[in-house]
């Protein structure tokens, strides 16, 4: 049995949010600066130009964000956003822990694992271990059928003393 888990709506909700304004932000400057002799040097060589980039940096973030889901079978794990795919058998998942300055609870794979695919750079800079997030999916994933499943098919992962403590 494969079970999928997807991004809650409320998770997506602001990334689609801030897409709608950096379009409307990304319009307003093209029909500004496409006023020619009304536009300044400013803002056609620095403010287009910055435009343009936040707008492809959030497109980038925003179909990271959107596109996310967790495949769970008796067999492996699979996480997929855009750009970045782990996909491993539940004995290659080492531990249960804590990522980034948000402290979001994931699984974590050694980077040289197999099924670990990564095609946006800079998703890993500097990092041993790819990660699996799974409070993005779930807010109290433990007590949830998330969590259930990840007891049932990786119960080494709840032995250790790196185990995070329920919130």
């Amino acid at each position: 049995m494969e079970y999928k888990y997807f991004l809650p709506p409320l998770r997506r909700l602001p990334s689609a949010f801030f897409m709608i304004i950096c379009v409307f932000v990304l319009c307003i400057t093209v029909f500004r600066i496409s006023d020619v002799a009304n536009s300044t040097t400013f803002q056609r060589h620095f403010v287009f130009p910055l435009t343009i980039f936040v707008f492809l940096i959030e497109a980038i973030r925003f179909a990271f964000e959107f596109f996310q889901v967790i495949v769970i079978n008796p067999i492996e794990i699979t996480y997929r956003a855009s750009g970045y795919t782990v996909s491993v058998h539940w004995k290659d998942v080492t531990r249960i822990g804590q990522r980034s300055i948000l402290k979001y609870d994931c699984l974590f794979v050694d980077k040289s694992t197999e099924g670990v695919k990564i095609w946006l750079p800079g998703t890993l800079w500097g990092e041993a271990e790819a990660f699996i997030p799974l409070s993005h999916f779930e807010k109290n994933w433990r007590d949830s059928e998330l969590g259930q499943q990840i007891k049932q098919y990786a119960p080494h992962l709840f032995q250790g003393a790196e185990d995070v403590p329920s919130r």
